[in-house]
């Protein structure tokens, strides 16, 4: 009996060193207060409060105290601990702000501790009295140009000496689109404004780039409304280059000086919208100057050319550049002298060849649906 009474002693024991090391985290708990820190500045009635938790010192702290198999689930839930405050911007000396720290209760089972004390209320006070400053009521931004070759600037219309003294920065001057967001932010900071006797809320500001001008890129977006003013134009124009007295239209379009020799009464039997391309620039370091297009759009034709008995079938190849999308979304088409802007060619194969050839070899073609355009 004595035997078995020292065995179960020994084992009595065992089971509380156990006890002691693997559930000691479990039953003493970690204090999470120890381990949050805060800070808060600004003036009174506008000062602003943030809050960490120190994950790293916790796992220093504690990670090699976790039971075998548990340090997974350890890593987890500390890698998971959030905190909120439960009030953190316009605060005034008096304010009592609690600090949370949340975390997974399962997490904690899983690996074998407690948390506690996980909750700090702190006091505000000592905030110094300041004039709270809008730094960005008299701050514009104002792009010129066509995005996206457009450029944008800051201006600084604030009668604020201290204001006007500071630096603005746009985060992108240009290679915006409409719609792009624009940040303005300013280099001053909470203690250059307090020293001033100023709180400043915001550094930085957005702004919206609706409204302002792009070039058209993409052809699949060109509406009836868009062109139609155009496409009757050129329309107009082959018919009227081909009745006039001073065209030589079937020799123009098939190259056969035997029509040179013929009377003059030539028509256009039929004419119909065969092609539209868009051509927009991939390569926008050779905008130097107006001579080389963001966009150019050709609008093809096929009509039918009679002189008396004699006939052939032409293609009219116009060339429109720049096209513009206004901030109404109406475009803009410069379409004068439209007469200086057409090729023409029996075959259509040899007159894009020779549309090509007056090309630089920086520009993306985007195909256009012609079906709307076609009545």
């Amino acid at each position: 009996m004595k035997g078995l009474k020292r065995t179960g002693l020994c084992f009595f024991v065992m089971m509380l060193l156990i006890t002691a090391g693997g559930c000691g985290l479990f039953r003493t708990g970690i204090s999470l207060e120890e381990y949050i820190s805060y800070e808060y500045e600004g003036v009174n009635e506008y000062a602003a409060l943030t809050a960490s938790v120190d994950t790293e010192r916790i796992v220093s702290d504690y990670g090699e105290k976790i039971e075998d198999g548990k340090a997974q689930a350890f890593s987890e839930l500390v890698s998971g601990l959030k905190v909120t405050v439960s009030k953190s911007e316009k605060l005034c000396n008096g304010d009592v702000v609690t600090i949370s720290v949340d975390y997974d209760e399962e997490l904690c089972k899983g690996a074998g501790i407690r948390f506690k004390n996980s909750d700090v209320k702190v006091t505000i006070e000592g905030l110094a009295e300041g004039e709270l400053l809008d730094l960005f009521a008299d701050i514009s931004v104002q792009v010129t140009g066509t995005a996206p070759m457009a450029t944008a600037f800051v201006e600084n219309n604030s009668a604020n000496d201290f204001i006007r003294k500071l630096t603005f920065t746009l985060d992108k001057e240009t290679g915006f689109m409409p719609g792009d967001t624009l940040t303005v932010s300013c280099d001053v900071s909470q203690d250059m404004a307090r020293e001033q006797g100023y709180v400043v809320l915001n550094t930085s500001k957005e702004y919206d780039t609706s409204g302002i001008p792009s070039y058209v890129g993409n052809g699949e977006e060109l509406r009836v409304d868009d062109l139609k003013p155009v496409i009757e134009e050129a329309q107009n124009t082959v018919v009227s280059e081909t009745e006039g007295s001073q065209r030589r239209m079937l020799y123009r379009v098939t190259g056969n000086t035997n029509f040179l020799f013929q009377y003059n009464k030539e028509w256009v039997d039929s004419i119909a919208l065969h092609d539209m391309q868009l051509f927009t620039c991939i390569d926008t370091t050779r905008l130097t100057d107006e001579t080389v297009p963001y966009n150019m759009l050709l609008i093809v034709f096929k009509a039918y050319v009679t002189n008396a008995d004699h006939g052939s079938d032409g293609y009219f190849c116009f060339a429109y550049n720049n096209l513009v999308r206004n901030g109404d979304g109406s475009v803009t088409v410069r379409h004068d002298n439209p007469q200086l802007r057409y090729l023409c060619d029996d075959n259509y194969e040899e007159l894009m060849a020779k549309v090509s050839e007056t090309m630089l070899p920086i520009y993306e073609q985007k195909a256009v649906n012609i079906a709307k355009f076609i009545e």
